[in-house]
């Protein structure tokens, strides 16, 4: 049985839409992080599908699982398109334009495993959206806002394309904006899913140098070492998925696809659960310890700019004492000017005696002080 639980952004503080008759069960949180078009949307759905069944045949006589609307355009055998659409209209999944995220908000799905077991998985908007950085920095706020609601993490899947020969600015600015806004603990729960992975033989492919650069400068920055070896990385192939949900919709394939798919499907299921096997292992990640840590950068900067104004003042002020201080500099040095200019020159006339009349005087140059 399969549950969806959604939040918006302007209901993230919502607590979750469990009745209380909900008997207790064992829980896991993984969320789902992964550049625009990566496929995280059609990974929902595969990854449920693949804990379903088991192999092809049980899945296209078994009921598939739908958690997220979605469509693409598959070629059937005599070469035409046909548009498959997948689950209801969803004002959530924007399927028209392939240039933005295809998912708009966090979304988050529960389904329902043996032994009273069941799997959260929080699908999220990508990364590398075209409405640029600030968009994709929202996004990152709304999804720390929206694992607010949980209390821990058991994994965080970052999925990948497995031929990224290069890496692009966007796949950096993703790695390095997660990685700086994940506490360090939850590097014990990160894994790196490979999507699309039938063409790499199932493995990793161009995009394992790349990615292992990136990680290992990280680790020369911050001293925290993220591993990328088989125990973290899962290659799965969404294809064997779509190739189901096309049959169901009535398109016809021969019986070489059916094989191809059928090795792919059950590949795919063997990395599922052996991806859910692993992070059940992991010690589950506080969400409070994430939080804190952004909560403390959010008030490191929305300090920067009241410090940055006082300082700004302080700056200032110290400039004008030293104006004034040159001011009564230059007023004392004119003030000493000034004594030297109030001695005046005056001539005086002095009275001689004569021993006999003259005509002839003399002048005497007097300085008196005032």
């Amino acid at each position: 049985m399969a549950s969806t639980y959604a939040y918006t952004a302007d209901a993230v503080k919502a607590k979750f839409l469990v009745a209380s008759s909900t008997p207790s069960q064992d829980e896991t949180n993984i969320l789902l992080l992964g550049e625009t078009g990566v496929g995280k949307t059609t990974f929902v759905n595969a990854f449920a599908n693949y804990l379903k069944f088991k192999t092809l045949s049980d899945a296209k006589s078994g009921d598939i699982e739908i958690f997220v609307s979605s469509k693409f355009t598959i070629t059937d055998e005599n070469y035409n398109n046909k548009v498959i659409k997948i689950g209801k209209a969803d004002s959530n999944e924007q399927l028209e334009n392939v240039s933005a995220s295809s998912t708009q908000e966090c979304r988050s799905y529960i389904f329902h495993l043996a032994k009273n077991k069941r799997i959260r998985l929080i699908d999220t908007p990508g990364i590398g959206d075209t409405r640029g950085i600030d968009q994709d920095k929202k996004n990152f706020e709304n999804i720390l806002n929206f694992i607010s609601n949980f209390k821990f993490l058991n994994g965080i899947c970052i999925l990948l394309k497995p031929n990224n020969s290069r890496l692009n600015v966007v796949f950096r600015f993703y790695i390095q904006e997660l990685l700086s806004n994940l506490h360090k603990n939850a590097k014990d729960n990160i894994a790196f899913c490979f999507t699309n992975s039938r063409g790499t033989f199932y493995r990793p492919g161009d995009t394992l140098p790349s990615l292992k650069k990136q990680l290992e400068e990280f680790k020369k920055r911050s001293t925290i070492e993220i591993k990328a070896n088989k125990e973290t990385m899962y290659c799965f192939d969404n294809e064997s998925f779509r190739f189901l949900a096309a049959i169901k919709a009535g398109v016809s394939f021969t019986d070489t696809d059916e094989q191809s798919f059928s090795e792919s499907w059950h590949k795919s299921a063997d990395e599922s659960s052996r991806l859910i096997k692993y992070i059940m292992t992991r010690p589950p990640h506080k969400i409070k310890h994430t939080l804190s840590l952004n909560n403390s950068r959010n008030i490191v900067t929305m300090l920067s700019k009241p410090l940055a104004e006082i300082e700004q003042l302080i700056q200032i002020n110290i400039k004008l004492v030293k104006e004034k201080q040159k001011e009564l500099e230059n007023f004392n040095q004119i003030t000493e000017e000034f004594k030297d200019k109030l001695n005046i020159l005056q001539l005086k006339l002095e009275p001689i005696a004569l021993e006999y009349p003259r005509t002839i005087m003399q002048h005497i140059v007097v300085q008196v002080a005032i």
